[in-house]
């Protein structure tokens, strides 16, 4: 029996309904991804839009939208890549950008169920580790990234990695976490654990080896952030001299942009510990003017860049900066720690 083209309407109608209403449930199904490429062979770049497969700190696999072999290309020589976004997600882009952490935090932890595509949820760990880093959390934030890396453990995000620059005592659960990520299977995460565990009389000598054997890696951003974690040891071991520290300033300004924030705040200590205090207020200050998007670290980086101004005699840019970060990053502790030490410095305390 076969049916008449009147009688099959009703079928090809529901059937485009349903067609319709998979498609906007799922903008990942056929999401349009498009890449930037630098071609290191002519110092140009070529642009391929398609479907993103993977996306690892190795390698990008992408499908072309017009058909034709699926291509691999070298990670290093990505520039950009966009994609379209589930709602909820851009939404969270969004609470990100306007510095609500806590509700970004919240909004990710739910989309990160809804997304499945492997490399975007890799993104949405990053963005989980920096918005858990931005409320001062950084337990849950070392878990996150712990998961980032054991899905891709030589990830593109690594510059977010949340590792101990403010060299304060880790809360109890934090210490024992760390205790675990330095015996973890990824070289990242055993980064991680040694941060946490510098200030550890029994766990020290074992911390300082792992990052000694990670600076000798061919990983350049595990080794560049254990560069900056051995620094950190031997400022606080007092091993060092003020020339040594300026030869650290020269070697951070040859590296990645991105992992160059936490140790700036070792050259700024460093050049506080021998009385350089015009050195220390310009290298604390670079963190809120130049790398803004870790704002607990900014804003920690400014205060201090605040107090190091108000040692070396300059009051008024101390109070400039001090504002600044009280203004920019007001929801972080420290950019609360900064409106406090205004009020106490307008008191005469």
């Amino acid at each position: 029996m076969t049916s008449s083209p009147t009688s099959r309407r009703p079928l090809l109608l529901l059937l485009s309904f349903a067609l319709s209403s998979i498609l906007i449930q799922s903008p990942s199904v056929l999401a349009v991804d498009r890449v930037v490429l630098q071609q290191p062979a002519t110092g140009g770049q070529i642009a391929i839009t398609g479907t993103i497969i993977d996306y690892t700190g190795e390698s990008l696999t992408i499908r072309p939208r017009q058909g034709g072999t699926i291509s691999r290309h070298l990670a290093s020589d990505v520039v950009e890549i966009s994609t379209d976004y589930l709602p909820d997600h851009q939404l969270a882009i969004d609470l990100l950008a306007r510095g609500d952490w806590k509700a970004a935090r919240a909004q990710l932890t739910t989309v990160l169920d809804q997304e499945d595509r492997l490399w975007v949820r890799r993104i949405i760990l990053s963005q989980l580790v920096r918005a858990s880093s931005s409320l001062d959390d950084p337990l849950p934030a070392g878990r996150y990234f712990a998961a980032l890396v054991q899905s891709d453990p030589l990830t593109v995000h690594a510059s977010v990695a949340p590792l101990d620059w403010m060299d304060e005592v880790p809360a109890d659960a934090l210490h024992q976490q760390a205790r675990q990520w330095l015996k973890g299977p990824h070289r990242l995460i055993r980064l991680m654990g040694a941060s946490y565990l510098l200030r550890d009389d029994e766990l020290r000598p074992q911390a300082v080896a792992e990052l000694q054997q990670i600076v000798r890696s061919d990983d350049v951003a595990a080794r560049t952030l254990a560069q900056g974690q051995l620094w950190k040891h031997r400022l606080s071991a007092l091993e060092l001299t003020d020339v040594e520290v300026a030869r650290w300033e020269e070697t951070i300004l040859g590296w990645p942009e991105g992992l160059q924030p936490g140790p700036w705040t070792v050259i700024a200590r460093g050049y506080e510990h021998f009385g350089l205090w015009p050195q220390a207020a310009a290298a604390w200050i670079r963190l809120p003017v130049t790398f803004p998007e870790s704002p607990s670290l900014a804003a920690y980086a400014g205060l201090r860049g605040a107090i190091a101004f108000q040692e070396a005699g300059q009051l008024p840019a101390a109070i400039t900066i001090a504002r600044e970060v009280a203004h920019r990053f007001p929801t972080t502790r420290h950019g609360k720690d900064a409106e406090n030490w205004l009020k106490n410095l307008a008191a005469g305390k």
